[in-house]
């Protein structure tokens, strides 16, 4: 649907003190700045730290800019709809961004923040010093964040007016404006979304804080913790397992770094399909003597966490090839599935939710990761 701004200029709306310390907005200016849909490396690592130093909170924290936007001044800039959303576009000082915009009831916020352009990003990437050089003019990101990932849609080599904001931010929501990268800071990490020379899609720009306290979200291979292995697949680190992009109904949502250390590395992948999920995950424990009563302990474990949700337990039908596993049936309607098996060093944990449209696509998906086997409409490569 078409969208239409309704309302421009706050400056021109709304008079006296209160609004003197309001940035002022224009709807002219964003020129944007095109992206490559193939990139190679150096683009690669310069796309990926332009994001980060965008999007990494100045205070240190990870919660930037949603707590800044809650307690900034209110200076409407622009009011824009289109369905059944009407936008609010706002201006802001720091450390609020420059611009961003909320509508009610939607979850999502859209901001404006400034990054180092591509040729300082490129050489921060390769030199990581305290902060980027800066040799040419600043750029700004249009960033998308929800559930603490913020998306790149937009990068524009000046200051964006209310015009091409809110025609982006229309863009986003009718899907004619493609993501660039999604951050999460927390972890820091970027994954680039456009096809790469290299294969490597995903950065993580401090691995050796992710120790489970901290963890790292991921879209793709980022060839260290996750290694390209032909056809969209991804083998883990030092395990080997393979994921896939689909399994049956389930398709890969995301993967992460739950902790980089060599001693207890563990890694895993998401897949969802409708309201039902499953997690994989491979942590590096090389005493296998304990695993009877350590699998038996996970799934007690399990049972106490979710004993409210439970009206039953059984013992599963499902999941052979693993040395342990358990079904419960949940009072939603649901069940809880989990299984462990060993390879080599490392556990495999296949931990489920899920309703009856799912369960022959988790059949399938059990018995390919109980033997670390692909899709049979999935070519399998050497890992790189």
């Amino acid at each position: 649907m078409r969208w239409i701004i309704l309302a421009a200029m706050a400056g021109t709306l709304l008079a006296g003190p209160a609004q003197a310390a309001c940035p002022p907005a224009t709807a002219e200016g964003g020129t944007p700045i095109s992206i490559p849909s193939r990139l190679d490396e150096a683009a690669r690592l310069g796309l990926s730290a332009m994001a980060y130093l965008a999007v990494a909170d100045p205070a240190g924290g990870d919660a930037w800019p949603r707590a800044e936007i809650a307690t900034a001044p209110s200076c409407p800039a622009a009011t824009f709809q289109g369905e059944d959303q009407t936008w609010n576009l706002s201006t802001g000082v720091a450390p609020a961004p420059m611009f961003w915009a909320q509508a009610q009831g939607d979850d999502e916020i859209f901001y404006i923040a400034e990054a180092p352009a591509l040729v300082d990003a490129q050489a921060w990437s390769r030199a990581r010093t305290p902060l980027p050089p800066q040799t040419a003019p600043r750029v700004r990101l249009l960033v998308g964040e929800i559930d603490g990932i913020h998306v790149v849609y937009q990068v524009y080599e000046d200051v964006p007016g209310t015009r091409r904001l809110s025609d982006d931010i229309v863009a986003i929501q009718t899907g004619k404006l493609n993501a660039l990268a999604a951050v999460d800071p927390a972890g820091h990490a970027v994954t680039i979304l456009r096809e790469t020379e290299s294969g490597r899609e995903a950065e993580l720009f401090r691995p050796g804080l992710i120790n489970r306290d901290v963890t790292a979200q991921l879209y793709g291979p980022d060839g260290a913790f996750f290694h390209v292995a032909g056809a969209g697949v991804i083998a883990m680190r030092g395990s080997g397992v393979y994921c896939a992009p689909s399994y049956g109904g389930f398709s890969r949502s995301h993967i992460t770094v739950i902790d980089s250390r060599a001693d207890s590395l563990d890694l895993s992948c998401l897949f969802r399909m409708g309201d039902s999920w499953v997690s994989v995950f491979a942590t590096r424990q090389p005493n296998a003597a304990g695993d009877k009563a350590s699998f038996t302990a996970r799934i007690r474990d399990m049972e106490r966490e979710d004993k409210a949700l439970k009206t039953s337990v059984q013992a599963s039908g499902v999941g052979r090839g693993y040395g342990a596993g358990r079904v419960w049936d949940r009072t939603d309607g649901r069940q809880d599935g989990l299984w462990f098996r060993r390879a080599g060093e490392f556990v495999v944990e296949v931990r489920a939710t899920f309703d009856d449209s799912a369960k022959d696509a988790l059949l399938k998906l059990l018995e390919a990761f109980a033997s670390n086997r692909l899709p049979s409409d999935v070519r399998e490569d050497a890992p790189a």
